[in-house]
This record gives structure tokens, C-alpha cells and sequence, in this order.
């Protein structure tokens, strides 16, 4: 079942009540639930940067790979929110690196469209693929096109295998 409005448990994960949040998980609260926009729970959690409610739905079973209607999963939303810690959670709890949204756009290119460097080298370390394209962009093309140097000369140091 999706509604516009979510439930009160994806309420408490957008808001970052994590007593509440405990109190749902505990009586039975889906930690799956999605809205009508595909929004779920751990991705309200992570993009509004909630660590400690995003550990607690992992711990309850959400999946990290839920997308949205778009294809966007909570990945996206850190590499484009520029939070890497919580990043780092989703890997760590299983979240598919090239995951793809419409039009083939993956984390990797979300990181370097935004200039996120540290977000752009945790995900190349978790073996995310350079050569994944997004309406025919790669994610070279689109820090190129941003004007974004520091992720360029990241992207050049990683294809010549300097991992520093």
C-alpha cells in the first residue's frame, strides 16, 4: 500500500525521532513502506542525514536498495547530499554501489555531477564503475561540464591507479 502522507513510522525516520521510530519497529511498523513518490523510510533517514534512525531501520530488516519510482536508491541521496557517513552505513549494510536510476544515472555520477570528492572516492573504493553512463555522460563528462577540477583530477588519479 503507497500513500502521499507516509506512515507515522516514516514520519519518525524523516524527522529523526528515534524513541518514536523504536516504539513502531517494536509493534510491527513496515520498515519497507513506501509513499506514492517511492519514498521509503531509510531514504528519508539518510537523505536528511538521520544516522542513528537509518542504523535502527537496518537493524529492523528496510532494505537499503529500496528505489524509488525514478530508480533512485538511498545511495543516490547520500552521494547527492554529500553525507559520508552515511554512505559508508549503506555500503556497509549491503547497498549495490552501481545501482542505476532512468537514464542509467548511478551514485558515482550523482557524486561527481555535485562535486562531492570524498563521496566520489568511498564509492570508486567500493567499486563503483567509472564507465557507467547516464544518457550517454559519463561521470567525467559531468564534472567536466560543472567545472568540477578536484573530482576530474580524483577520476584521473583512480584510472591511473593512484589510490591516494
Amino acid at each position: 500500500m503507497n500513500d502521499k502522507q507516509g506512515t507515522p513510522l516514516i514520519v519518525a525516520a524523516e524527522e529523526g525521532h528515534e524513541a518514536v521510530l523504536a516504539v513502531l519497529i517494536k509493534a510491527g511498523g513496515d520498515v519497507n513502506h513506501k509513499m506514492d513518490d517511492g519514498c521509503s523510510p531509510v531514504f528519508l533517514a539518510v537523505r536528511n542525514d538521520h544516522r542513528a534512525v537509518l542504523a535502527m531501520l537496518v537493524k529492523a530488516g528496510a532494505d537499503v536498495n529500496q528505489a524509488r519510482d525514478n530508480g533512485c536508491t538511498p545511495l543516490f541521496a547520500a552521494a547527492l547530499k554529500n553525507h559520508k557517513t552515511v554512505l559508508a552505513m549503506l555500503l556497509e549494510a549491503g547497498a549495490d554501489v552501481n545501482s542505476r536510476a532512468d537514464g542509467g544515472c548511478t551514485p558515482l555520477f550523482i557524486a561527481a555531477a555535485h562535486g562531492h570528492e570524498e563521496v566520489l572516492v568511498a564509492l570508486l573504493e567500493a567499486g563503483a564503475q567509472m564507465t557507467a553512463k547516464d544518457n550517454g555522460r559519463t561521470p567525467l563528462m559531468a564534472a567536466t561540464s560543472k567545472g568540477h577540477t578536484s573530482i576530474m583530477e580524483a577520476l584521473r588519479r583512480w584510472t591511473a591507479g593512484i589510490r591516494s
